[in-house]
């Protein structure tokens, strides 16, 4: 299938600033039992204190700048538009990266690690390890702009990026997801097993049921009482943290279109959603977490992605996917096992924590690291630490 690719750049119209202001200067707050109590959900004090933020600080101008800085492509698959940041290397053997974001999140999860990968002497690295960055922006979120039909599942997804791909001109490249990101991943390490170098996964898809999103669970044939004290500790505290968003991802799945009402009329609804399951929880420390070499603090990631949302007004649509998901079953995950080269990276602090004895079973497990620097979304939270990583992993299957 040939593509045609067009330059692409955001600007928001003056008009869409000034509304969004507007709106969370007349937000209408609910009552809560204490303002800064989070047993019912998001505190209200958390949320006041970041729409005020949102409202009176945040400076999108530069955001927006820093975005249309890099280069970005808009084309059409399937009859969807899709948009992508395509940053090529000045370094001519430089490998092809896909790069696939998850939810809520779009391609500005991105920006702090793409001059260290694209332009590694710059920044600690030497020419072998630069890569050309792909990143596309998942169907139906932010710059990709809402879906127009159904069936976007991480299947569909896989066999668009693999067009994309073969259009600008890439026969062997290697993919990166976190997120629903990895689950696009491994389909594409499935369908285009000739052409993946290399896959290097954030977060590892493998699940006992197939038609439903859950934590790690042990293989059928695996008695939970022969686990180790250290691996039962670890997936009980996977298990907590998994149950902390349990109810957001069931209600995105189940009826997206009923939160979509709410969340594509308040940017203060939007952002108590999409930071609900404890993420608001712990941007209220975000001044007390390590500096691991982001350019961007974690609030201005935060309100920048929410942004992204709110203007493209694409909430509802990314919500989809979690429908997408349930729909598509046993697509989901490929069945056989991926033989394409992986490596893991398990964040510190992010909400999955697979056994390496279990991922053996569907991956061919190449390198293995735990617990890395950053969250579920490390490329924002850890981007030095996070390109370190990749850069390790993929000197391995060059």
């Amino acid at each position: 299938m040939s593509l045609e690719f067009s330059p692409s750049a955001l600007v928001v119209p003056r008009d869409d600033l000034v509304e969004l202001q507007r709106r969370l200067s007349a937000t209408r707050w609910p009552n809560a039992l204490t303002r800064h109590d989070f047993d019912y959900g998001v505190s209200l004090e958390t949320v006041q204190l970041l729409t005020d933020t949102w409202r009176t600080q945040y400076q999108w101008s530069a955001h927006e700048e820093r975005l249309n800085a890099v280069d970005q492509l808009r084309t059409e698959v399937f009859g969807q538009p899709l948009h992508l940041l395509h940053v090529r290397s000045p370094h001519a053997d430089a490998l092809p990266l896909l790069l696939m974001n998850g939810f809520p999140s779009s391609a500005y999860q991105w920006i702090d690690v793409i001059a260290p990968l694209t332009r590694p002497t710059e920044f600690g690295g030497t020419a072998t390890d630069a890569f050309h960055v792909i990143a596309p922006t998942i169907p139906g979120f932010t710059l990709s702009g809402p879906t127009r039909i159904s069936g976007w599942d991480p299947r569909r997804i896989a066999e668009a990026y693999a067009i994309v791909l073969a259009a600008l001109g890439y026969s062997r490249y290697g993919v990166e997801g976190s997120d629903f990101g990895s689950m696009i991943a491994v389909n594409l390490a499935d369908i285009e097993a000739t052409r993946v170098a290399g896959l290097n996964l954030s977060t590892v898809p493998v699940m006992r049921s197939y038609d439903r999103i859950e934590r790690a669970q042990p293989p059928k044939d695996v008695d939970p009482n022969s686990l180790s004290p250290e691996t039962k500790a670890r997936l009980e505290l996977d298990a907590q943290r998994w149950r902390a968003s349990a109810s957001l991802r069931a209600m995105q799945q189940a009826e997206p279109q009923t939160l979509g009402f709410a969340l594509e009329d308040s940017p203060a609804g939007l952002l108590a959603w999409f930071g609900g399951g404890g993420q608001l929880d712990r941007e209220r420390h975000a001044s007390d977490s390590p500096d691991f070499g982001s350019t961007v603090s974690p609030r201005d990631h935060f309100l920048t992605n929410l942004s992204l949302f709110w203007f493209t007004r694409t909430a509802t649509s990314a919500m989809r996917l979690y429908s997408e998901v349930r729909n598509a079953g046993r697509r989901n995950v490929p069945r056989q096992y991926v033989r394409v080269p992986t490596g893991i990276r398990m964040a510190s602090t992010d909400v999955s924590h697979t056994p390496r004895e279990w991922v053996e079973r569907k991956y061919n497990v190449t390198h293995w690291l735990e617990g890395r620097p950053g969250g579920h979304f490390a490329a924002a939270d850890a981007p030095l630490a996070y390109v370190d990583d990749l850069r390790i992993f993929f000197r391995s299957v060059r």
